[in-house]
């Protein structure tokens, strides 16, 4: 009879590790494949912000250094940095620096004023021409500088959703298990051994 119980018993925890194996690893691989996905997603608005402001500096900028408007250089290069992936930016004639500025984790100007960035990964160089009576002029070039610490930030966060998500769901799915394998095995078991037992001890008194 007792026997009979911790059969249950064990049937019960073997099949609550083999489930919760079972969805830890479907979990897992949701969660990989959501987090790729979002990552696929933020590259792919990220690249689209970023080709956009590199065409709106290819058309507005030559025509503001060709006619050295630089108070609008400076309001055309702070209202570019009010994207939210772009954390830098220089306006070059060539020469001088026109125009630069930075901003800080709160997409707020921080710095201006310094010499152009150096060439890597996040920065975009974009040569500036000016055409005039057919003919292409090199007046310049602007850089763009990517917020790759957002970039990072993002898909840390995305990461670290996907993991407690999947957590959650484990945690909600095991206590289900639980319950239902309380009801369907053990409740039965125990009622079965209640019953073999008053049953012998039924015949032992007769």
């Amino acid at each position: 009879m007792k026997l009979a119980f911790k059969l249950g018993k064990s049937l019960k925890a073997k099949f609550l590790f083999f489930s919760l194996s079972i969805f830890l690893l479907l979990f897992f691989c949701t969660g990989v494949l959501n987090y790729y996905k979002e990552k696929d997603e933020l590259n792919e608005q990220m690249t689209t912000q970023i080709a956009l402001a590199k065409v709106r500096a290819e058309t507005v900028l030559p025509a503001l250094i060709w006619n050295f408007s630089e108070e609008s250089i400076k309001d055309f290069t702070n209202a570019e940095l009010k994207n939210a992936f772009i954390s830098g930016m220089v306006v070059s004639d060539g020469s001088t620096v026109l125009y630069s500025a930075k901003t800080n984790i709160k997409n707020i100007i921080s710095e201006q004023d310094f010499e152009p960035f150096e060439k890597q990964e996040w920065v975009i160089d974009i040569p500036l021409t000016f055409v005039e009576g057919g003919i292409d002029n090199n007046i310049g070039f602007a850089q763009i500088l990517i917020n790759h610490q957002l970039l990072e930030s993002t898909l840390q966060e995305i990461l670290v959703r996907q993991v407690l998500q999947s957590l959650g769901y484990c945690v909600v799915l095991f206590m289900l298990i639980w319950r239902l394998t309380s009801s369907l095995v053990l409740t039965p078991l125990l009622q079965l051994n209640n019953r073999l037992k008053v049953i012998t001890d039924s015949v032992s008194n007769r």
